[in-house]
């Protein structure tokens, strides 16, 4: 029996950065939708409920910020794990997002994308053991 595919929006206003992590996602075995900012994220979000958000901080249109709020605030898609990627190590930011209920917080240049799958898979399989 096939293991379904696991589901990830990927949240980037940065177009490079979503084709690198997308390629790597789908490689990897994840269905992959995308968004270039978090107004379109969040509708991206309600329209796949997938099974983790991996989004960036800093963007026009909405902030990983915004996506955090919206998503913990719905009561459809307040228990999807999200990791906010960011560019930033600002400690204010980071104890920020994790108040408002980050499961990651971590700095793009600090991580490849291979140890950032590496992550997604921790949570998820955190997330199917609790269940």
């Amino acid at each position: 029996m096939k293991k379904e595919k696991k589901t990830i929006v990927l949240v980037d206003d940065d177009k490079w950065l979503i084709d690198l992590y997308g390629e790597k996602l789908r490689l990897e075995d994840f269905n992959v939708f995308t968004a270039h900012n978090g107004k379109d994220g969040f509708e991206m979000i309600l329209k796949h409920k997938p099974a983790l958000v991996l989004s960036d901080v800093v963007m026009a249109g909405g902030d990983g910020f915004y996506v955090l709020e919206k998503v913990r605030a719905n009561p459809i898609t307040h228990d999807i794990p999200v990791i906010s990627l960011t560019n930033l190590s600002n400690e204010q930011d980071k104890d920020a997002l994790y108040k408002l209920g980050t499961n990651e917080y971590l700095v793009k240049a600090d991580f490849t994308p291979t140890q950032v799958v590496e992550k997604i898979r921790k949570i998820l399989d955190k997330q199917a053991r609790a269940k």
